[in-house]
């Protein structure tokens, strides 16, 4: 009988909010195992505090794709990668990490920006059109999409002013999205999610 090879597609770790006393980690799965993995996907969360240097899972067998870490320390700045792992009948097969990203925990008492609101995304024939009211003192906002093709939500842009032309999305397509903004305080908690069906 020949051997089944079975190859894990990485991780794709796409996003890390920092607020004090917490990490919102936002990823995607693995698009393809060979063969396809027979059950839903688990994570495993690395992290360290110094770049390159995560050997050793923090958390393992997360489901879904989200993952509110509430053990880093504040004012800390920390490297995190993640990998997907499937329960093959064989056995549990671990993917590779996935790239790293920096998180910078804010100084304890440190509030977090102000949620954006006002979110409001309208079709054009360019993609959707998104705008969402000014939040004071912050340096940039985030944008986070889920769309045709890579339904779970996931890190789309930054911008710097209160509004984003989305191109991704096009004919008759319906999307999502929120926003977050970010400073030196850290990063807010999402607005409200804004969906449009493209022209």
């Amino acid at each position: 009988m020949k051997s089944m090879l079975i190859v894990l597609v990485l991780a794709l770790c796409v996003g890390a909010v920092a607020q004090t006393h917490q990490i919102n980690n936002v990823w995607l799965n693995a698009p393809a195992t060979v063969p396809p993995c027979p059950v839903a996907y688990t994570t495993n969360l690395y992290r360290s505090t110094t770049s390159g240097g995560q050997t050793t899972p923090i958390k393992t067998g997360i489901t879904g794709t989200t993952y509110i870490d509430t053990t880093p320390l504040d004012g800390n700045t920390y490297w995190e990668k993640v990998s997907n792992v499937c329960a093959w009948p064989s056995g549990a097969k671990e993917g590779g990490l996935s790239a790293e990203v920096m998180v910078v925990i804010p100084p304890a008492g440190t509030p977090a920006p102000g949620i954006p609101t006002g979110l409001t995304a309208t079709p054009t024939t360019l993609g959707a059109q998104l705008n969402w009211n000014v939040v004071p003192n912050v340096k940039e906002y985030h944008v986070f999409a889920s769309t045709p093709g890579r339904q779970t939500w996931h890190y789309t842009a930054t911008a710097t002013k209160p509004n984003f032309l989305d191109r991704s999305v096009a004919g008759s397509q319906t999307a999502k999205w929120f926003v977050t903004s970010s400073g030196a305080q850290g990063e807010s908690n999402p607005s409200l999610v804004a969906t449009v069906t493209s022209k």
